[in-house]
């Protein structure tokens, strides 16, 4: 178990192993990069390059690169749906978030086929 400040529930909805060990974690508009270190773990939230929080309750690991799915709404009614893209270190890539929908249904369940 993982514990981390915060002044409100941190609800975790996926997490995927990166290929040096450590845990991507994400769900309830929060992601998080667990650092394993030994019997030592720093927690650390991972946020978009403008300073915001985002999350889902969904990731993807591939090729090195942590696919992140996030609903973003105002207005609780149009959807602007994009896909956050990080390395294997949990850094935003520089074109990410990358917008893949716009309607009025959310991205979810996101997978790789080979």
């Amino acid at each position: 178990v993982v514990s981390v400040s915060s002044s409100s529930p941190i609800y975790i909805g996926r997490i995927v192993p990166l290929s040096h060990g450590n845990l991507l974690a994400t769900g309830s508009g929060h992601s998080y990069l667990v650092a394993l270190t030994g019997t030592a773990v720093a927690v650390t939230e991972l946020k978009s390059a403008s300073g915001a929080s985002f999350g889902a309750l969904d990731i993807a690991f591939k090729d090195g690169l942590t696919y992140i799915p996030v609903a973003v709404t105002s207005d609780f009614i149009s959807y602007k749906n994009c896909l956050y893209v990080l390395d294997s270190n949990g850094a935003q890539k520089s074109y990410s978030p990358v917008s893949v929908m716009t309607a009025s249904d959310g991205i979810s369940n996101i997978g790789f086929y080979e």
